[in-house]
């Protein structure tokens, strides 16, 4: 009698939702559709789903806890027992289906996942599981089933799936070219844009090469790896790399480190940004001014350059040789000193009043 108590208590009192329910009509009924030749019940029932719902007749609910009434809506269990019909339609009693293979199958224990109405026809998400209690195994009469709500689980997975599905799609469609590569260069995962950066036909053909051959150099991976150790990040490195057949283009490149709980490099994530075409430019601009200041150097008239205050910053040869003035001591308002004294006033008043005012020449 204690015993019985103790049980009472805590079958009422458990926070998980527990039927007790008998099963034995239900297996009686499946029995006999067996000896009927059913041997195949899954397609029985697809093919009979009427044969579902007087299944589901025949179970004798016998008790439900209070977290069953809570997760249900109901404020009896009465109102819970002479609903259960309307609690099945729909995905319910494609569930319960699922269910009655199983017991013909000759289980007594089994669980799913799946959706549960509530009396007010809300859908909760359930984690299920339906258990013959002993000594109860070949008659089902007595069977104990558990919920456990898990809806707020399934919403955050639902949340979490598709924001891991924006990140994919922008990762997919980013123009800069994402990675994930291991620590010895094994590369894990490359975006379409990394894939047309070195000339691949597809992520698999990529993903079959090494990162560490992808340098034109060695030594640059090697920087890498050094410049790794002293921090998670490394941000905008220039280097040069190997497409695939064979032509060499520049890119900037930026890396950051994942770390295992011990602290040593799970992969490194990373961008590539082409910028052979700025390079390209760098270059041309560099070979113009080397002209232009190949053109000053030789020009046959005195050529001189100042900063916006108005200091001389450059003077050509010519310009020495007419001055007489070495190019050091031309720096800065030096230049003056090569004008003659009666005319040096007026000219440094009429140079700083042009610097002054932004004028473009004055006389």
């Amino acid at each position: 009698r204690e015993s019985e108590a103790r049980y009472r208590s805590l079958f009422e009192d458990s926070p998980i939702a527990l039927w007790e329910e008998d099963f034995s009509a239900v297996k009686q009924h499946l029995d006999t559709l067996r000896e009927q030749d059913v041997t195949n019940f899954q397609e029985y029932f697809n093919l009979h789903p009427q044969a579902v719902i007087e299944c589901a007749a025949l179970i004798k609910v016998l008790d439900v806890n209070n977290a069953t009434m809570k997760l249900f809506g109901a404020n009896k269990k009465d109102d819970l027992l002479k609903n259960l019909a309307e609690l099945l339609k729909g995905e319910p009693i494609e569930q319960f289906k699922n269910e009655l293979v199983n017991i013909a199958e000759g289980k007594t224990s089994f669980g799913w996942e799946g959706i549960i109405r509530t009396l007010d026809g809300r859908l909760n998400n359930i984690d299920l599981s339906w258990q013959a209690v002993r000594d109860n195994e070949n008659s089902l009469s007595r069977v104990i089933v558990s919920m456990i709500n898990i809806t707020e689980r399934k919403q955050i997975e639902i949340v979490l799936a598709q924001s891991e599905q924006a990140h994919r799609t922008l990762f997919e469609n980013v123009p800069v070219g994402l990675y994930r590569t291991t620590a010895d260069g094994r590369i894990l995962d490359a975006n379409p844009a990394l894939v047309n950066m070195f000339g691949f036909q597809d992520r698999t053909s990529l993903m079959k090469v090494n990162a560490k051959d992808l340098y034109v150099d060695p030594a640059t991976d090697r920087t890498f790896v050094n410049e790794m150790k002293k921090s998670d990040s490394v941000t905008n490195i220039e280097a040069k790399f190997h497409r695939r057949d064979g032509t060499i283009f520049h890119a900037e490149d930026n890396i950051h480190v994942i770390r295992d709980e011990r602290g040593d490099p799970l992969f490194y994530e990373g961008s590539l940004i082409d910028i052979t075409e700025r390079k390209q430019a760098e270059m041309e601009l560099q070979k113009s001014e080397k002209r232009y200041e190949d053109l000053i150097r030789v020009s046959p008239v005195g050529i001189f350059r100042t900063d916006e205050h108005g200091s001389t910053t450059y003077v050509n040869q010519k310009w020495r040789e007419l001055s007489g003035m070495p190019f050091d001591e031309a720096l800065g308002n030096g230049w003056l000193n090569a004008v003659h004294p009666q005319d040096r006033e007026n000219l440094s008043k009429g140079w700083n009043e042009s610097t002054l005012h932004a004028q473009p020449s004055f006389t």
